[in-house]
């Protein structure tokens, strides 16, 4: 986690190479949305935008309409906050709950990446109220140095069943 120690060289690093010993599509997705908020924290937006297109283009196991294309099409800026959140739903309460957390998420990334702090924070907030995966969306969205590590409850299942879930 040298992202949230500062260490951005360190993190990209570690995120490509990460991405090239990776077997699961899911993690070669989350591989890629991270560096993209990596490149774009390093101010290199332009090659950020780049890559995470060139990525999701030669994704052959995807469905063009899955969840990491959805993200990457909204971080690239060719999908509106609404049009994500409209696609955060599915029949499956825990599916739906967690897409719904992800596209606070991510729309609040997007705002901090932005400068717009405020924003960032009441999506970050809204976040966590969904109370899904709490240990997971804590080392997201709440600085190191607010969290209580005897806040954190065991939910089940890893990160990895978590992107998955996703990703169905």
């Amino acid at each position: 986690m040298k992202q949230f120690k500062g260490d951005l060289d360190g993190a990209l690093s570690d995120l490509l190479q990460s991405d090239g010993l990776s077997s699961y599509r899911f993690q070669h997705d989350d591989a890629h949305l991270r560096i993209w908020v990596v490149r774009v924290k390093k101010g290199n937006l332009a090659e950020a935008n780049r890559e995470l297109f060139a990525y999701l283009a030669t994704r052959s196991d995807g469905k063009p309409e899955d969840w990491t294309a959805r993200l990457g099409e909204f971080l690239l800026g060719n999908m509106t906050e609404p049009d994500l959140f409209a696609a955060a739903t599915s029949s499956d309460k825990v599916r739906n709950r967690a897409l719904q957390c992800a596209a606070w998420y991510y729309s609040g990334l997007k705002q901090l990446l932005a400068g717009n702090k405020t924003l960032a924070a009441e999506n970050f907030a809204k976040c966590l109220a969904m109370r899904w995966n709490r240990r997971l969306i804590t080392n997201m969205c709440v600085p190191r140095s607010r969290r209580k590590p005897w806040a954190w409850r065991k939910r089940g299942g890893s990160e990895g069943q978590t992107v998955r879930r996703l990703n169905a």
